[in-house]
C-alpha cells in the first residue's frame, strides 16, 4: 500500500482516516485516506489546516499567527502531543514545504 501523504509504500495496517465533499447539496463523496504512521496522518492535518486557511478569503494572517492558529487546531483535532506535532511538521515540510531548522522551531 502506499501512504498518501509521503507516497510510500508500507506493508502494515494503515492510519485510515475518512472525509465526506459535499457538493450541491448530494449525498457526498466518502474518501478513505490511508497513512503510514501517525505522523504522516498528523503531517496531513497540517496540509488540511494550511489550505482552509489558505481558501478562507475573508482574512489574511500574518506568518507568525498562521503557523500559531495551525498548530492549535492541529493540536486539538487530532489530540496530538508537542513531540507528534513537531515530528508531523517535519514531515510536512519534506513533503510540500521547505522551512529550514530555526523558522521549524520558531513555530514549535
Amino acid at each position: 500500500m502506499i501512504c498518501d501523504f509521503c507516497r510510500e509504500e508500507f506493508s502494515h495496517k494503515p492510519y485510515v482516516i475518512t472525509k465526506t465533499i459535499i457538493t450541491d447539496g448530494s449525498k457526498g463523496i466518502k474518501l478513505e485516506f490511508n497513512f503510514c504512521s501517525r505522523t504522516c496522518l498528523i503531517a496531513e492535518k497540517i496540509f488540511a489546516e494550511l489550505q482552509r486557511i489558505a481558501d478562507d478569503n475573508e482574512s489574511v494572517l500574518q506568518r507568525d499567527e498562521l503557523f500559531s492558529t495551525i498548530k492549535n487546531n492541529v493540536m486539538q483535532l487530532s489530540g496530538c502531543t508537542e513531540y507528534e506535532y513537531k515530528e508531523g511538521l517535519k514531515r510536512f515540510n519534506k513533503c510540500c514545504v521547505v522551512l529550514d531548522d530555526d523558522e521549524i522551531e520558531k513555530y514549535l
